[in-house]
C-alpha cells in the first residue's frame, strides 16, 4: 500500500493539482460551469486508488460522491471523464491526445494553459507551501 510507506505524498500533490487544474477548465466549456464541483472531486480522487492500494469500486461504495464522478472514476466514462483524460494526457506530455481530448472538449490552448498554469501556481507543494497566484 502506497500511504503505508510514504509514496502517497506526491501522489496527494498531484491529485491537488489535478482537481484545481480540473475545477479551472470549468469555466472553459458551456457546461463546465454545472460540473465545477463535480470536476473538483473528479481530479482529488483521481488518484486514491494508487494512494490506498484500493480499487475506486471498493472506496466509492462508502464514500458519497456524485455519480458522475464515480463514473469517470471507474468507468472512464460520463461528463467528466473527457477532462479526465484531458490532464493525464498532459501529465503523460502526450501532446497529440492533450489536442485531442481539449478540442473535442472546446477549450482554446491559451484558456487550457492558463488553467493549468493557475493550478500549479495554487497547489501547495510537497513541502506545504503554496505558490503566489498567476494573474
Amino acid at each position: 500500500m502506497a500511504s503505508a510507506d510514504g509514496d502517497a505524498a506526491p501522489l496527494m500533490h498531484t491529485a491537488m493539482r489535478r482537481a484545481l487544474f480540473l475545477d479551472g477548465l470549468a469555466g472553459c466549456t458551456p457546461r463546465g460551469g454545472e460540473l465545477r464541483e463535480s470536476l473538483y472531486l473528479t481530479g482529488a480522487f483521481s488518484l486514491l486508488d494508487r494512494t490506498t492500494g484500493t480499487s475506486f469500486t471498493r472506496l466509492l461504495q462508502t464514500t458519497k460522491l456524485p455519480p458522475e464522478v464515480g463514473q469517470a472514476l471507474i468507468e472512464r466514462a460520463g461528463p467528466c471523464a473527457p477532462y479526465l483524460a484531458l490532464v493525464e494526457a498532459i501529465e503523460r506530455s502526450d501532446p497529440i491526445n492533450s489536442r485531442k481530448h481539449r478540442e473535442s472538449l472546446g477549450i482554446a490552448a491559451l484558456d487550457c494553459n492558463l488553467a493549468l498554469l493557475r493550478a500549479l501556481a495554487a497547489a501547495p507543494t510537497e513541502q506545504g507551501e503554496g505558490h503566489p497566484a498567476v494573474a
